[in-house]
C-alpha cells in the first residue's frame, strides 16, 4: 500500500504519507480494495480525517473557533505566516483564555509550532501541506 501511495504520480510528500499511513492504521485499512472504497480521492479523504481528528481533540472548544484559529495561521498566498498571540486574538476577536486552550491543543498535536518570544509568543503551522488542507476544510479551496 505505501509503495502505491508514494509513487510520484500520486503527488504525496513523505509527511503526507506518514499521516495517510497513520489514518490507514487507525481505520484498520489493510487492502487496496478497502482503500479504494474511501471514494474518488482516498488520500485527500484520509488527510481531511486527520484534520477532523485534530478538531475533535479540541472537544471542549467551539469547532468553528478551532477552524478559525487554523485558518488564521494561513494566508491567501497559501503560506503559513508567523503570528503573535495578540495578533491572532485581535484578528479572531476571541478571549485570550479560549485562544490559549485551542493553541495549546494544536501545539500538543504537532500542528502548530510555538515560538516563545518576549513580549508575545508567536505561532506557525508546522508544515506547508497543512495550509491547503485547512483552507479546503474551511471552504476556501483557492
Amino acid at each position: 500500500m505505501s509503495r502505491i501511495l508514494s509513487q510520484p504520480w500520486n503527488g504525496i510528500s513523505p509527511l503526507e504519507l506518514q499521516l495517510v499511513g497513520c489514518q490507514l492504521q487507525v481505520r484498520e485499512i489493510t487492502t487496496l480494495s478497502q482503500y479504494q472504497q474511501l471514494g474518488k480521492n482516498p488520500q485527500q479523504f484520509l488527510l481531511n480525517q486527520y484534520i477532523d481528528g485534530i478538531i475533535e481533540d479540541c472537544y471542549g472548544q467551539n469547532e468553528r473557533t478551532v477552524i478559525s484559529v487554523l485558518y488564521a495561521l494561513t494566508d491567501e498566498m497559501n503560506s503559513r505566516p508567523i503570528k503573535t498571540h495578540s495578533a491572532l486574538q485581535a484578528e479572531l476577536e476571541i478571549n485570550s483564555e479560549k485562544l490559549d486552550r485551542v493553541l495549546e491543543i494544536l501545539v500538543e498535536n504537532g500542528v502548530v509550532f510555538l515560538l516563545p518570544d518576549i513580549p508575545d509568543d508567536r505561532y506557525q503551522l508546522t508544515h506547508d501541506y497543512l495550509v491547503t488542507l485547512i483552507r479546503h476544510q474551511s471552504g476556501d479551496a483557492g
